[in-house]
């Protein structure tokens, strides 16, 4: 019993000489309350978030946005294997993400430009030597510096409308009365009725 009496005076004698003052506990707690800004010691440092702010991320969105925002001018080459034959350059703007959809666009309108023919995005193959491009493929991961040679297959090319309207224009070029002069000197020379009209029906299927 005295051990147990003893031990607890040892332990009160001890609580007492560890004590902190009035004066130290203020300045303990103090240290806790920001009164202003100034107050922030400037060692003050936190601790790194396991999960960073949203802000972190919008950042990095910003940047990306600002990349593709950024455009720069190449000198592209598109040059036929098979008819029509062409060797066009064209100089266009593109971006970091702009995809080789893009050149179809750009070789559909230089053909129409320079009155090759039309054609349809999905009838033309675009490639680099041998390999095909696909439609999401990346421009500037193929730049050489800033010009891209292309080899191009198209399958099929439509005329331009204002050919088609010519064409139309020729074949209403013979009238009536032309083919009945036509058809009056070919009769005083042959002298053969059903010989001259099968001779002019096959002169109208070839005009």
């Amino acid at each position: 019993m005295s051990t147990e009496v003893q031990f607890a005076n040892q332990f009160v004698q001890l609580l007492q000489v560890t004590k902190p003052t009035p004066e130290e506990q203020d300045a303990f707690l103090n240290g806790f309350r920001i009164q202003s800004v100034n107050s922030i010691p400037a060692t003050l440092t936190f601790p790194p978030l396991k999960h960073p702010y949203i802000a972190t991320s919008t950042k990095a969105e910003s940047t990306e946005n600002n990349e593709e925002e950024m455009q720069f001018s190449i000198n592209v080459t598109f040059k036929s294997l098979k008819p029509p034959r062409f060797n066009i350059s064209v100089s266009t703007d593109i971006t970091t993400n702009t995809k080789f959809y893009h050149l179809k666009h750009v070789l559909a309108n230089a053909l129409k430009d320079q009155h090759i023919g039309i054609v349809d995005l999905a009838d033309v193959k675009l490639m680099i030597r041998a390999k095909t491009m696909q439609d999401s493929d990346a421009v500037s991961t193929f730049l050489d510096g800033d010009k891209l040679a292309l080899n191009v297959l198209v399958s099929k090319v439509k005329p331009l409308e204002e050919e088609v309207e010519h064409v139309k224009q020729v074949q209403k070029g013979v009238s009536d009365e032309s083919w009945e002069k036509i058809r009056n000197v070919l009769l005083s020379d042959l002298e053969d009725v059903s010989k001259v009209d099968q001779l002019i029906s096959s002169m109208k299927k070839l005009v």
